[in-house]
């Protein structure tokens, strides 16, 4: 056989490999997404995500951009607001939420330009404009009473 010829077979097979393996990946990837899609939660899951029986508001800023807030009302004086982190949504605090439901009025809402909040323009995303933003909060959601 030519050296030509043993080449070109050397190609051919590294190429039906990598075909092999790349089939074979793609299989055993649907065969999990399979799995794991029809396992569902189950209600004794700890896990599983509650749903919270929330006031849902928007709280509009002093330069027009619409902020989600989700309030969860409590026989309390006092409110409690959470601010998440950057890059985050109101959901990260979803394990504090189900530990202090019904112990303070919980007040959770997004930051502009994350989760459900409006997209505002990108000269308005700085530290100083979030604490503006959470003034505006305070004022609309929780005028009166110990924070």
């Amino acid at each position: 056989m030519s050296r030509d010829m043993s080449n070109a077979i050397r190609v051919v097979g590294g190429g039906l490999l990598a075909a092999g393996v790349l089939a074979a990946g793609a299989a055993a990837g649907a065969a999990v997404e399979r799995i794991v899609l029809s396992r569902g939660s189950k209600p004794d899951d700890k896990w599983s995500m509650d749903e919270f029986d929330s006031i849902e508001r928007e709280v509009v800023t002093e330069d027009g951009t619409a902020l989600h807030v989700e309030i969860d009302e409590a026989d309390s004086p006092l409110t409690v607001i959470f601010c998440h982190g950057y890059a985050l949504s109101l959901d990260s605090w979803y394990f504090q939420r189900k530990a202090l439901q019904g112990k303070a009025r919980l007040v959770f809402y997004d930051q502009r330009s994350h989760g459900r909040s409006e997209r505002a323009d990108f000269d308005s995303h700085h530290v100083d404009q979030l604490g503006e933003d959470l003034g505006d909060l305070i004022a609309a959601i929780a005028p009166n009473g110990p924070l």
